[in-house]
C-alpha cells in the first residue's frame, strides 16, 4: 500500500521511483515466448498494481505510457487550447467586463493587480505547455524509452502550477463576490471559474493515476483547505445561513417555518459544491475506465506484434534454409542470379520466370568422370539396399574431397557415374572470366529478307548474328537470330578482366582448374582401394579427364537440374568409357 501511495503522488519520469517500485522478475516477452498458441497468450496479463495504478514490470509500464502518449497526442494538445479558451473565458472577459462596477463599489488596487496577475500567468502557463508538448512530439528524444512520458509529466506540471496559481488567487477573492452571490458565492466561483479547465481532463486520456493526483490536490485545496481556512465553510452552515437570512427584510424570510427556510437555502448554496465533487467522480470513474480498455488494447498490441515478428523470423528462417539449399544444389553465382530473379515468387524455379539467361558458355572448363568397374554383375548379384550403401559410402567420400577444394563442383551422380568439373566460376565472389552469359530477348521487327544467314560452325545450325554496342565498359553484347528464338549473347571484356584481377591472380597458373581435378581423381583411385563391393569384390573404378569449352545451366522446372553440354563433356565421357581400371 506504501508502494501504491508512493506512486501516486512522485512524478512520472522519476527514476529512482520507476527502480524503487519494479516488482517483476520477468520480461513479457520472455512470456509470450513460453506459449505455443494464441488462446494462451488471450489470457496472459501482466501484472498490475491494483488495476489501473501500473505494470509492476517498469520497463513495460513506461513503452505503455509512451504508446499512449503517441495515441494521445491530438487530444493532449486540444486540451491545452480549451484550457487557454476557458482561462479568457469566464475569468479574463468577466474582469474586463466588470471593470468600471468593481471601481464604484470600492475595490482596492490589490483586487485587479492579483486577479489580472493570476489570470495572465494561467494563460501562460497553459501555452508553455501546449508549446512544450508539440515540441516534445515532434523532437527525435521522444523516441527514446527514458523520454516516453514527457508529454504526461509536462501536463503534470502545468495542472499543478494552475492549481498554485489559482489557489492564491481563489484565497485573495474568495470573500470578494459575496455582495453579488451573497454567502455562496466562494462556490459558484469555483464551479464557473477556477475548476472550469480541470473538465479537459475528461477527453486528455491522461493515465489513470496522474489524473486521480490532479483532481484529489484541486479538491483538497479548493474545496477542503483554503475554504476551512478562510470560514467558508461557516457561512452555509446552520448558523451562517440563518444569520444571513435574518438580515434580510421580512417580506423575502419566512419567519413562520425558519429551520425549512434554513434548510431550503443551505441546500441551493451547497448544490455547486456537490456538482463539482460529482463531475470530479465521473472524471475519475471515465479516466479509470479509458484506462483499463488502454492497457488492454496495449496487451493485445504487444501480443500481435511479437506473433507478427515470430511470423516474420520464421519466414526469414525458410527464406535463408532455402537460399542454402539452392547453394546446394546450384553454382553460387547461378544461384544467386536464381534468388535475385525469384523474389516474392512461388516455390517454382522457371528459368524464363526467374531470369532471362538461359546458359553460360565457359571456354575452360575440366570434367572428371569416375564409373565402378563390374558394377553391372556386382548389382545383380547384391541386394538393393546393400548396392545403396556401398554407393552412399563411396560418394560420401567423394563429396568430402569435393568440399575440401572450392574450385571444384560435383556436377551430378548417374548410377555408379560420378561427375565433377571445375572451371565453371562456382566461388561466392567469382564469375568466371571468360563466361558468356545467354539471354531469352523478344524476337525483333525485322523480315526475313533483310536477314543474312550464316552457319554455326560447330553445331550446323543456321543463324543471324548481329553486333550490339553496350554502354558498360565490362560487357559487350551480340544477337543471335536462331529457328528456336532469339538470343542475346553477353560477352565479358577481357581487358576490363584482366585490369580488374589481382596480381596473383594475373600471375595465377591457367592449368590450376585441371590441377585440382587430377588431385580429386587421384584422392578417388585412393579411395576406391579402400572400399569393398557388396559381392565381396575389391572396388576398381575408372577415370576420365578432359578440359574445354562447355555450356552450362538449369534445365527443367520441377526438380530443376545444373547441367553440363558440349564436346569435352562427351569427350570426358568417353575418356572414363575406354579408360582402364584403377587409373
Amino acid at each position: 500500500s506504501s508502494k501504491i501511495t508512493t506512486m501516486a503522488f512522485l512524478t512520472l519520469n522519476c527514476d529512482f521511483s520507476d527502480k524503487w517500485l519494479h516488482n517483476e522478475d520477468y520480461v513479457f516477452e520472455d512470456e509470450l515466448r513460453g506459449l505455443s498458441s494464441s488462446v494462451q497468450m488471450d489470457g496472459l496479463s501482466p501484472s498490475e498494481y491494483c488495476g489501473a495504478l501500473g505494470f509492476k514490470d517498469r520497463s513495460l509500464e513506461r513503452e505503455y505510457l509512451k504508446w499512449q502518449a503517441r495515441t494521445s497526442e491530438s487530444r493532449l494538445l486540444l486540451s491545452y487550447v480549451f484550457c487557454l479558451v476557458l482561462s479568457i473565458f469566464p475569468d479574463l472577459v468577466y474582469m474586463l467586463v466588470n471593470l468600471d462596477f468593481f471601481r464604484e463599489a470600492g475595490y482596492a488596487d490589490d483586487f485587479f493587480v492579483k486577479n489580472f496577475t493570476t489570470i495572465l500567468c494561467n494563460i501562460f502557463v497553459f501555452a508553455v505547455g501546449f508549446g512544450s508538448t508539440f515540441t516534445v512530439f515532434r523532437s527525435k528524444a521522444f523516441a527514446k524509452k527514458s523520454c516516453a512520458c514527457v508529454p504526461f509529466v509536462i501536463a503534470e506540471f502545468v495542472f499543478i502550477a494552475y492549481t498554485c496559481i489559482e489557489s492564491f488567487r481563489f484565497a485573495y477573492s474568495i470573500n470578494n463576490f459575496d455582495n453579488v452571490f451573497r454567502v455562496a458565492a466562494w462556490a459558484i466561483f469555483l464551479a464557473f471559474g477556477i475548476l472550469m479547465p480541470y473538465t479537459v481532463l475528461f477527453f486528455m486520456h491522461l493515465p489513470f493515476v496522474l489524473t486521480l493526483e490532479i483532481l484529489l490536490l484541486a479538491l483538497t485545496m479548493f474545496v477542503v483547505v483554503i475554504p476551512l481556512v478562510m470560514g467558508s465553510w461557516d457561512k452555509v452552515s446552520n448558523q451562517g445561513v440563518l444569520r444571513y437570512l435574518m438580515t434580510l427584510p421580512q417580506d423575502r424570510y419566512c419567519y413562520m417555518n425558519a429551520e425549512q427556510c434554513v434548510n431550503v437555502f443551505q441546500v441551493t448554496y451547497i448544490t455547486p459544491v456537490v456538482c463539482i465533487c460529482i463531475e470530479a467522480a465521473m472524471i475519475v470513474i471515465v479516466s479509470f475506465i479509458v484506462d483499463r480498455a488502454s492497457r488492454e488494447a496495449f496487451k493485445n498490441k504487444k501480443i500481435i506484434q511479437f506473433l507478427t515478428e515470430q511470423k516474420e523470423r520464421s519466414l526469414e528462417t525458410q527464406k535463408e534454409d532455402q537460399e542454402e539449399l539452392l547453394y546446394t544444389i546450384f553454382p553460387k553465382v547461378i544461384a544467386r542470379d536464381l534468388i535475385k530473379h525469384n523474389h516474392g515468387n512461388s516455390s517454382k524455379l522457371d528459368v524464363l520466370a526467374l531470369g532471362r539467361t538461359v546458359a553460360r558458355m565457359h571456354e575452360r572448363v575440366t570434367i572428371l568422370f569416375t564409373d565402378i568397374v563390374g558394377f553391372t554383375e556386382m548389382s545383380q548379384m547384391s541386394a538393393p539396399f546393400e548396392v545403396m550403401h556401398f554407393l552412399h559410402s563411396l560418394f560420401t567420400a567423394f563429396d568430402d574431397f569435393v568440399d575440401m577444394d572450392s574450385q571444384l563442383w560435383k556436377v551430378e551422380t548417374v548410377g555408379d557415374a560420378f561427375m565433377v568439373a571445375s572451371g565453371l566460376g562456382i566461388l561466392e565472389d567469382e564469375e568466371a572470366d571468360d563466361a558468356v552469359t545467354v539471354e531469352v530477348v523478344s524476337p525483333p521487327d525485322v523480315s526475313e529478307d533483310s536477314m543474312e544467314y550464316s552457319t554455326d560452325s560447330r553445331s550446323g545450325d543456321p543463324y543471324i548474328s548481329s553486333a550490339m554496342e553496350d554502354s558498360s565498359e565490362s560487357y559487350y553484347s551480340s544477337l543471335r537470330y536462331g529457328r528456336t528464338g532469339t538470343f542475346k549473347l553477353n560477352h565479358r571484356s577481357r581487358s576490363h578482366v584482366d585490369d580488374h584481377k589481382s596480381p596473383d591472380h594475373q600471375c595465377e597458373d591457367p592449368c590450376s582448374d585441371a590441377t585440382v581435378v587430377i588431385d580429386f581423381g587421384i584422392s578417388a583411385l585412393e579411395e576406391a582401394r579402400h572400399q569393398r563391393m557388396p559381392n565381396g569384390e575389391p572396388c576398381q573404378i575408372r577415370v576420365g579427364v578432359h578440359s574445354g569449352p562447355v555450356c552450362s545451366g538449369v534445365v527443367g522446372r520441377r526438380m530443376p537440374r545444373f547441367c553440363l553440354y558440349g564436346d569435352t563433356v562427351n569427350t570426358a565421357s568417353r575418356m572414363e568409357a575406354t579408360g582402364i581400371p584403377m587409373r
